[in-house]
């Protein structure tokens, strides 16, 4: 009795010296190990979400409602206990490290600095990080469940060996100016608006005002297999998120009890949990102005079995390909498709030939965009916007079918020139008029003359009709010359096509399934097509005159 009387004021001491320590600082200057840690407090947690301690109910009331209570219990959930200590914050269940805050004395430093010039708290981060406080949720099995034997805390975590991410980094980048307006990839707001179909959010002038009290113009948030880490204005890391494999299951293991009612929230959970150790992802956000840069580079884009469009493993969200054309693009022998968009044109490839270069002008653009918005459904302004974003930001991408091999993206091309052999060099001239989406004449010959010999002139469809109109011209031209066939307006060029014969028989093999019911359906005209038409097209001089009435 008398050795316990005299061990009780030498703990009293102990943990004094400690506390004195940490008031004098003992932790600041990059100390980087815990001088002290105390024997977490032991929390009951009831039933009704309220807590005993040591058999003594607590008078704060329900701090857990008792449905989250419930649904730890049906997860196995019989112990929550959270560790602060010099390598962060830490939470175990059932004596398994979860995902955590990591942190350094710099870290800590910085994230300390930034509360207290917001007015949040005047904590010293680092003097927090000396003495190892840790708490320790108790919950009741669930009925019939054994009571586990958790193992006890036997010293601080350490934080996963730093791994360089592997792969071409996706860099995405949005600003915000000093109204708290949105921008990105040198859009305005009221672009991406169009693109996202509705006005994006705006940073309220309270978070602009505090960002800038706590010193913040940047802020990128990159993935690493380890951690995902935060700096800010380039030199200022902040905290980050640890995690491995096995500590992203156990975070989904627990949640799933909760996310019975959201399946598909737990889907995507689960997605991101098996997929982001293996990311490469940089984002950007800059305040006040500050502007950044998007790269997307060799994207990850790619499609499930389902037909569900795919970024970074994950599907998004509405984005899907019908199973009947993906039946279709099998059926051509298409295993994959790449896409890049560069400064004023569209490469494509298939199964990594290059298909036909789409080239165009600013009109040009307006003009697709109006064509393939009234065909598809969507704003020609989310197609202009969208088609420009994505060539300021290098968009590159080759998207593997299910079951096929992936292919490098597109890069620029270099068309074989054409060889005619000992065919001269076809030439072609034809002119013609069109009123209101109707042919009136042609070579020469109107409507009325064509009747007569039994030749009718179709009606354009009305999608080309608007097109034609769209472009706001009297004069359409299509002509062609070596490897090149553009459409000018009024003499201007608008859009075009560069090519060679492997580039076109590539892009006719994928469009043939397409024709089945269509007038080229017949096999010998196919074949007339491959054998004639294709082959000389490269050298073929041709102009087409299009008058508009």
């Amino acid at each position: 009795m008398q050795a316990k009387r005299k061990l009780l004021p030498i703990l009293l001491v102990l943990i004094a010296a400690a506390v004195i320590v940490t008031a004098c600082g003992g932790g600041a200057g990059g100390q980087e190990k815990t001088w002290f840690n105390l024997p977490a407090t032991p929390l009951d947690v009831n039933p009704d979400g309220t807590l005993s301690l040591y058999g003594i109910g607590l008078p704060v009331g329900a701090v857990l409602p008792a449905t989250l209570v419930q649904q730890l219990q049906s997860a196995d959930v019989q112990q929550l206990q959270v560790r602060i200590g010099a390598n962060g914050i830490v939470i175990y269940s059932n004596g398994q490290e979860l995902p955590f805050i990591s942190w350094t004395s710099e870290s800590a430093k910085n994230l300390g600095a930034a509360l207290s010039a917001a007015g949040i708290t005047q904590m010293d981060m680092n003097q927090l990080r000396t003495v190892g406080l840790g708490l320790n949720l108790k919950f009741p099995p669930a009925q019939g469940q054994p009571v586990l034997d958790v193992p006890r805390w036997r010293g601080e975590t350490t934080p996963p060996a730093a791994a360089a991410a592997t792969g071409q980094p996706i860099s995405l980048g949005i600003s915000f100016d000093a109204e708290g307006n949105p921008s990105a990839l040198g859009m305005s707001p009221e672009a991406l608006a169009a693109i996202a179909g509705g006005a994006l959010p705006k940073l309220d002038p309270g978070t602009l005002q505090m960002l800038s009290t706590m010193g913040l113009n940047k802020l990128q948030i990159s993935t690493t297999p380890t951690a995902i880490t935060i700096v800010a204005n380039d030199n200022m890391p902040f905290p980050s998120l640890a995690y491995d494999a096995a500590s992203l299951q156990r975070l989904v293991d627990l949640v799933k009890p909760m996310m019975q009612g959201t399946p598909d929230t737990l889907a995507t959970i689960e997605q991101v949990a098996a997929i982001l150790p293996n990311q490469n992802l940089n984002l950007t956000v800059g305040f006040n102005g500050t502007q950044v840069e998007t790269k997307l580079s060799d994207l990850p884009v790619g499609i499930s079995d389902s037909g569900n469009i795919t970024f970074g493993g994950m599907p998004i969200p509405g984005a899907a390909i019908p199973a009947a054309t993906l039946d279709q693009l099998k059926s051509a022998g298409i295993q994959s498709i790449g896409i890049a968009a560069t400064d004023g044109g569209i490469l494509l490839a298939a199964n990594g030939q290059m298909l036909p270069k789409i080239t165009y002008t600013d009109q040009g653009l307006n003009t697709l965009a109006n064509l393939a918005g009234a065909t598809a459904g969507v704003s020609p302004q989310m197609i202009t916007g969208g088609l420009q974003a994505v060539t300021s930001a290098g968009l590159s991408t080759s998207v593997a079918l299910p079951g096929g091999q992936a292919a490098p993206a597109p890069t620029e091309p270099t068309f074989a020139a054409p060889d005619l052999g000992d065919v001269p060099t076809p030439t072609l001239r034809v002119a013609a008029t069109v009123k209101d989406g109707q042919i009136t004449s042609i070579g020469g010959l109107s409507a009325e003359q064509l009747a007569a010999l039994g030749v009718a002139l179709p009606t354009l469809p009305a999608n080309v009709t608007d097109a034609l109109k769209g472009l706001g011209a009297k004069q359409i031209d299509i002509v062609t010359e070596p490897n090149k066939l553009r459409v000018t307006a009024d003499g201007t060029d608008v859009l075009g096509m560069e090519y060679d014969q492997a580039s076109l028989k590539a892009a006719w093999d994928l469009a043939k399934p397409q024709l089945a019911n269509g007038p080229l359906a017949d096999p010998g005209l196919q074949k007339l097509i491959e054998e004639q038409f294709l082959p000389l097209l490269p050298g073929t001089d041709l102009k087409i005159a299009i008058t508009l009435e």
